[in-house]
């Protein structure tokens, strides 16, 4: 149902699976098939063979491609060029060749899909070839990192890349033969991996705050062909940059603003591309829908966002030229798999845009100010079921008949009795991702053991955390803490501090770290109030059922995976190695605890610390933080 739910997607794109090559542009500035690299346009074509197979109709490669979402492509692109960019070598310093010849077969693409956990976006999901996991243990470009226990369920082995930041994912399933890619463009520690959301999807995405001059200090040759509002042609523009219109920008809300979403929107529309007058309809686009443009423009410079948007639509019309009416130029595009996160509006315009109502915590996440720092969502709007305050209108916006167009999400809001577009994405995905899947099954998940454990060790680790979180005393929860967390300190220390704390014993500086995580987590009469449990999904884990299981998880691990979570076995900025034994798993002697923010939600990272006795009592001897 998928492959045929994404035929039709394509089909309602105006999209002609069957039709001739279009010509690309030149260059890389499209993103689209002509300017992949043979390696890339195999996997495609490969992808593309299988997938017509499957729905037994014929789909040409290049078409099928270059009519993706754009973070589809942005994603395929950014990760098979960081693979292609990496030359594996052998501790002798032999040619391995590139990182690349790990794939087999792509199975889908994953872009943007909100509402969706950030280690379900920005990826691709692959099948490896048998020797890729070998291969990358050969290799000292990739390090054996600590088996997934909480995110990437289904590929628990995981590798990632030297350096640190940027590092390529690689995470597999138990038997090595099918892959979850992605590359990580921030690093985190504690306390800041555990305050910081947007260490989630956007951690993944090139296109997103600085990843993509990250991404090209490590991997050169990556061209930042989405930079482009609204993904729209360019044409010339003046010598300095402005508006060639060198009328005023009447700011005044229009009639229709004041009027039904549908009225707006159908205003909004008809004043820039049939009336040709963008300048008259700026007044429709609120200030935070400015930030949208910090994901296509190298230059962030907010006081010149309104002309750049301004120029971006001049250019379309340039590109469009003149329409009769909007339904020539305007094309109503459906959302596939919406769920129950929006409701479809009947309107009078319906052949020109689609429009939905979008419940409260879709539309918080939908947001460019918080897309880029996920901080900024509203802790109650991000957990709101509620409908009726935003509306979603979603069109392709093309010439009439001409397959290529570029499809747009806008959400708007009615602020001081009038609406306004307060964000816009050129990938109108909600819940669904439209991209083939080739996948014959999903990955098996490890099955949930459970096990009992000491009660002074469930007394003690909920002490701790009551200390901390409800308490807020910092000198009772630090007592908790071995002398051996001081080595887990030097390798949390920030490097965007510098030596700053340095000089400040390991205890003082724990309780500013403990302190930093409760202003973010704000005050709690109960731990629930606070923290929430995830859910592990490892074979070697064993679950201890206990009175807060809702805020906080509690595992017996094995000796091996205790031993490999030791801060004084680790180095700064590389990943945890584990050593499997080859006997039997021994187990009683450690125990770990799990939890992320209440507020910061799913794509916070994941407090895990291991416990273990010392001089008879239960203590907190090791930590990490646990990313998506």
């Amino acid at each position: 149902m998928r492959q045929l739910a994404t035929v039709i997607s394509w089909l309602a794109l105006g999209t002609n699976l069957q039709g001739q090559n279009t010509s690309a542009p030149s260059g890389d500035f499209a993103g689209k098939y002509a300017s992949l690299k043979s390696e890339q346009k195999a996997l495609v074509d490969d992808w593309m063979k299988r997938f017509s197979v499957t729905v037994r109709k014929q789909v040409n490669p290049e078409v099928a491609y270059d009519n993706l979402p754009l973070s589809i492509r942005t994603t395929f692109n950014a990760v098979t060029h960081a693979l292609l960019s990496t030359t594996l070598k052998d501790e002798s310093g032999s040619d391995l060749g590139s990182a690349i010849q790990i794939i087999d077969k792509v199975d889908t693409v994953r872009g943007a899909t909100p509402g969706t956990r950030g280690d379900e976006q920005f990826r691709i999901y692959v099948q490896l070839k048998p020797s890729a996991l070998d291969l990358l243990a050969k290799s000292q470009q990739f390090l054996r990192k600590e088996d997934n226990n909480v995110y990437h369920r289904g590929y628990p082995i995981c590798y990632r890349s030297r350096p640190a930041v940027p590092s390529i994912q690689v995470s597999s399933t138990e038997d090595g033969t099918r892959g979850d890619l992605d590359v990580d463009y921030k690093a985190s520690g504690f306390p800041k991996g555990l305050v910081n959301g947007h260490l989630g999807a956007s951690n993944s995405d090139v296109r997103a705050g600085e990843n993509y001059e990250t991404h090209v200090n490590q991997w050169q040759g990556l061209n930042n062909w989405w930079r482009s509002l609204l993904s729209l042609p360019r044409i010339n523009e003046t010598n300095d940059g402005q508006p060639k219109d060198n009328r005023s920008l009447p700011m005044e809300p229009r009639q229709a603003a004041r009027a039904t979403p549908p009225e707006a929107i159908h205003d909004m529309l008809n004043g820039w591309l049939v009336e040709r007058k963008p300048e008259n309809i700026l007044s429709y686009f609120a200030n935070e829908s400015y930030f949208c443009t910090e994901f296509e423009h190298e230059q962030r410079d907010q006081g010149m966002a309104k002309f750049k948007l301004l120029l971006a639509m001049q250019q379309a019309n340039g590109h469009f030229g003149n329409p009769s009416q909007l339904a020539d130029v305007s094309t109503a595009v459906p959302l596939g798999g919406t769920g129950n996160r929006t409701k479809l509006v009947k309107h009078r315009y319906e052949r020109e845009f689609t429009l939905y109502d979008v419940r409260e915590d879709a539309a918080e996440q939908f947001k460019c100010a918080n897309r880029l720092d996920a901080t900024r969502i509203s802790p109650k709007t991000g957990l709101s079921k509620a409908f009726g305050k935003y509306y979603g209108a979603v069109f392709r916006v093309g010439k009439k008949g001409v397959p290529e167009g570029t499809t747009l999400a806008t959400l708007w809001s009615r602020e001081s009795k009038r609406w306004q577009l307060i964000s816009y994405d050129v990938d109108p995905v909600w819940d669904e991702y439209r991209a083939p899947d080739t996948a014959t099954a999903p990955p098996a998940v490890a099955p949930v053991t459970h096990t009992n454990a000491p009660g002074e060790l469930v007394e003690a680790s909920t002490k701790f955390l009551e200390a901390w979180f409800v308490r807020r005393d910092f000198d009772e929860a630090v007592a908790y803490l071995s002398e051996r967390c001081a080595d887990c300190v030097k390798l949390n220390q920030p490097v965007d501090e510098g030596d700053a704390r340095t000089s400040e014993d390991p205890k003082s500086q724990l309780k500013k770290a403990l302190r930093r995580v409760t202003e973010t987590a704000g005050t709690a009469t109960k731990l629930g109030d606070a923290i929430v449990a995830p859910q592990p999904s490892h074979a070697d884990i064993q679950l201890v059922r206990h009175q807060n299981g809702n805020a906080f998880t509690i595992a017996s691990i094995p000796d091996y995976m205790a031993k490999a979570l030791e801060c004084s076995s680790q180095r700064a900025g590389e990943p945890v190695s584990f050593h499997y034994p080859a006997g039997q798993k021994v187990y009683g002697k450690f125990y770990a605890t799990g939890f992320r923010l209440a507020k910061t939600g799913e794509d916070s990272g994941v407090l895990w610390s291991v416990w273990a006795q010392e001089d008879g009592d239960w203590r907190l001897v090791a930590y990490t933080v646990l990313n998506p």
